[in-house]
């Protein structure tokens, strides 16, 4: 390995903290042949396109704080969103 890039491997990378930073997770809705990156809304939250209800709070989530990820999926689910939802699968 040259000097070079033995110098850029130890130098430190500035990671700002999780609050300044945009939250992303890799996750992707499927829609019309398509995968879209879905994004955290205001909240901290991702809200599936495709199948309403489905929360996700990606602080938590990164963090392991999976009693308020479980509490924001509930709060998904008792979404008006979701209940349209279920009614049209039910009918299926």
């Amino acid at each position: 390995m040259t000097a070079s890039v033995e110098q850029n491997l130890n130098r430190s990378t500035y990671i700002p903290p999780l609050e300044n930073r945009k939250l992303r997770l890799p996750i992707f809705d499927y829609t019309k042949l398509n995968y879209i990156s879905l994004e955290a809304d205001a909240s901290g939250v991702i809200k599936s396109q495709v199948y309403p209800g489905l929360w996700l709070d990606v602080k938590a989530l990164l963090a392991g704080d999976m009693a308020k990820v479980l509490a924001v999926l509930q709060q998904g689910l008792s979404s008006s969103e979701y209940v349209s939802f279920a009614q049209k699968l039910a009918k299926l």
